[in-house]
């Protein structure tokens, strides 16, 4: 494999990974916004960094489910 190759192997491989943090974290800054005093400009801002990234609704969904487990659970 040319240098060029395995390093456009690498970044997708770092992309694919970041990616998959995405949600959590997204899911993370919801329910920080919600329980501050002012959650609408953090939303917008969420959701404009998110915007066009590919994230379904329903990952996001879960991964806020996860979160308020996660959080009940502490």
């Amino acid at each position: 494999m040319s240098m060029q190759l395995n390093q456009v192997n690498q970044l997708v491989s770092q992309l694919n990974e970041a990616r998959k943090q995405i949600p959590p974290a997204a899911a993370r800054a919801v329910i920080d916004s919600v329980l501050s005093g002012e959650p609408n400009d953090d939303l917008l801002t969420l959701v404009g960094i998110i915007a066009g990234q590919n994230i379904q609704a329903e990952e996001l969904l879960i991964a806020i489910r996860n979160e308020l487990i996660a959080v009940s659970n502490s």
